[in-house]
């Protein structure tokens, strides 16, 4: 009875996933769906993969008046392209955004050690990981609903924790993400908005039930890192 409260508390809710054309954010745009969220599915290249997803979310809509998801293409380290997908929910919703699940990221599939990493790998994992994050989350700070129901859901990595050779620039730019993640709570603080670093639990922490978990990082790594 609790998860059928908390799942019709999101009803009408509209969230921002960037990267959701693929991975980890496609399956959180999934959940969310399933919980009655409209969605800006956000991506940088793979369109047909994010128009996909969109045609079969909007198929299984009933009663909602459509569309109840939308595709946007947007570079999370550009600020005007973040400026305009923030735009774009508000135009097709009718709502400033209410959630945000920032998911785009990169990581450098070659595992160099730090005496081995470029200075150009270093500089793209940061400009998607980190700068991508404070652009996302930045706007959502100034644009996200007030007065209670507002999330900013930052996705990190286990490795933080872990500190595994071979992911020095990866870690590093997500580390970055969990720091902000702690602060901007601070700064958000009796907005309604609370921001957390997290890996698959989105589910609730987008509820009502979830108010009081305010700039947390929960590692969902079954113990990979305690």
């Amino acid at each position: 009875m609790a998860a059928s409260t908390a799942s019709a508390d999101l009803h009408g809710r509209v969230a921002i996933v960037t990267g959701a054309s693929r991975g980890i954010g496609r399956e959180i745009a999934i959940h969310l769906r399933s919980l009655g969220v409209k969605l800006v599915i956000n991506y940088t290249s793979s369109s047909t993969q994010a128009d996909l997803l969109a045609s079969e979310l909007n198929a299984k809509a009933t009663a909602e008046t459509l569309p109840i998801a939308v595709a946007v293409k947007a570079d999370v380290s550009n600020p005007d392209d973040v400026r305009s997908l923030f735009d774009r929910a508000e135009q097709e919703f009718r709502t400033p955004a209410h959630i945000l699940i920032n998911c785009a990221g990169v990581s450098d599939p070659k595992y160099p050690a730090l005496a081995d990493t470029t200075v150009e790998d270093w500089d793209a994992m940061f400009n998607v990981n980190a700068r991508g994050a404070f652009l996302t989350c930045r706007e959502a700070a100034k644009r996200l609903a007030r007065g209670g129901g507002g999330r900013i859901i930052m996705i990190s990595t286990s490795v933080v924790g872990a500190a595994l050779p071979g992911y020095a620039a990866y870690a590093a730019s997500k580390a970055a993400v969990e720091m902000m993640g702690k602060i901007v709570a601070k700064e958000l603080k009796g907005s309604g908005i609370t921001p957390n670093d997290i890996a698959q639990i989105i589910g609730f922490l987008v509820t009502d039930a979830a108010q009081w978990i305010n700039g947390q990082v929960i590692r969902v790594n079954g113990g990979f890192v305690i």
